[in-house]
């Protein structure tokens, strides 16, 4: 989808209120990056897009949400992930993960390497909030999942 330069200016300027509203009850927002696949035409489908739009918001309590299971389903490798999120800490204030491609929990056979992914988070001393968004693919509390989490 084309989005105006008027369209953008309106975006930004419903966030700059947004965020006051936010203020006064000591709360932050959060911009995501959402994949075609998931929401067809959704206006941020471009991480750096959505990243430059933070950023241009100009709020101190306006974040990107770092989903990586977008990011990945957008064709961003790991590798590439580790460095989005080096290069944008001071704007992430939350991690959303689910396993590639059929959004399973993060120890799920898929496209995303979570073991790397979370050894990085920590050697990175990242201290926000990482919040799962999966289907599990078999028991949602299985020991086995819960194990894998509880390294990081």
């Amino acid at each position: 989808a084309v989005v105006s330069t008027q369209s953008t200016g309106v975006f930004l300027n419903r966030m700059r209120l947004a965020s006051g509203v936010l203020k006064e009850h000591g709360l932050c927002g959060l911009i995501e990056t959402i994949s075609p696949g998931v929401i067809p035409g959704y206006y941020l489908n471009d991480p750096r897009k959505t990243l430059q739009q933070v950023e241009d918001i100009t709020c101190d309590n306006i974040f990107f949400q770092f989903d990586v299971f977008h990011l990945n389903s957008l064709g961003e490798t790991d590798g590439q992930v580790k460095e989005l999120f080096d290069k944008n800490m001071q704007l992430i204030r939350h991690v959303q993960v689910a396993q590639t491609p059929s959004r399973n929990e993060v120890n799920a056979e898929g496209g995303v390497d979570y073991e790397q992914i979370f050894e990085h988070f920590v050697s990175r001393k990242y201290h926000g909030f990482v919040g799962l968004e999966y289907k599990p693919s078999c028991d949602p509390f299985s020991k086995k999942t819960l194990s894998f989490l509880s390294k990081f």
